[in-house]
């Protein structure tokens, strides 16, 4: 099974320490140490849009996973435009969608919705909890 993940992406080419570059690694992180581990111990692969590598427009290759794929977790972490709006078009869609994001830094709006939540911690992150 593979499950699609929407999530902020920052810029992996951006100057270090800038906020586009900041906001890449710590996706990367995320993706890779909370949404991957996670989904690996029950047989899922996850993937994000920056792992889209077939031919085509990238938004109409993310419009259809939104559409098409069976699960879709989504990073709330720090409110993101393009994940939101993403979001936004699967709640409309339907299907099953797991909210994820990191404690203190959820969109107010978004708070109150049944989601897991984790903390960052040296070099690690704590346990995801339901909320």
């Amino acid at each position: 099974m593979r499950c699609f993940v929407i999530g902020p992406i920052g810029d992996q080419l951006a100057e270090p320490g800038s906020p586009a570059r900041t906001s890449y690694e710590e996706s990367v992180q995320i993706f890779e140490e909370v949404i991957t581990a996670a989904c690996s111990q029950v047989g899922i692969d996850a993937y994000r849009a920056d792992d889209i590598d077939a031919p085509g427009e990238i938004p109409d290759q993310i419009f259809q996973a939104l559409r098409d794929e069976t699960l879709v977790i989504a990073d709330l972490t720090g409110a993101n435009p393009n994940v939101m709006y993403e979001l936004g078009i699967r709640h409309a869609r339907g299907g099953c969608t797991l909210l994820l994001g990191e404690k203190d830094r959820l969109p107010t709006s978004i708070r109150s919705a049944p989601s897991s939540l984790f903390a960052r911690r040296m070099g690690s992150f704590r346990r995801a909890t339901p909320s």
